[in-house]
């Protein structure tokens, strides 16, 4: 993002984390309540909930999912695809395609807070309707290989 919400030394946090094997790493603002900095209320419930849901329904014990802060592999992203998605719910889109391609998946805690200049382009119900139909688009438009032998490994 530019709007300088995430802590710059949590790119290298990601990265190094991509080193030791894996095709992406998602970073995680929700483990360490004193990283997160002035998250809007609302928008954490609704995250809070749609992250539980996707999350729950893969299987996965993460709960960022659909945050932006993430790393690839290059050969990744290269399986991954035609993206669909135009708005911030390409975020969700092509971690979740990588993921039923079989990428191996990771998470980082990392700091995030609130932008203090400029104005946001992301607008919550939208945003949440997006991710919501993203998911069951690209779950619905790849069921033939989804499996829970298909997918990735993770670990936390």
């Amino acid at each position: 993002m530019a709007d300088s919400s995430e802590d710059p030394c949590d790119i290298l946090r990601l990265y190094r984390r991509l080193e030791k094997g894996y095709d992406c790493v998602c970073g995680n603002r929700f483990n360490n309540s004193e990283n997160l900095v002035n998250y809007p209320k609302l928008k954490l419930m609704l995250n809070r909930l749609g992250n539980k849901a996707i999350s729950r329904y893969l299987g996965l014990n993460f709960n960022d999912l659909t945050y932006g802060f993430k790393c690839y592999k290059s050969n990744t992203l290269d399986r991954v695809g035609q993206l669909s998605s135009n708005g911030f719910d390409i975020n969700l889109e092509l971690f979740l395609r990588a993921y039923l391609k079989g990428a191996s998946v990771s998470s980082v805690d990392v700091s995030w807070r609130e932008r203090n200049s400029g104005v946001s382009k992301f607008k919550l119900f939208k945003e949440c309707w997006l991710n919501g139909t993203t998911f069951i688009r690209v779950l619905w438009t790849t069921k033939k290989s989804f499996s829970k032998k298909s997918h990735g490994k993770v670990t936390g």
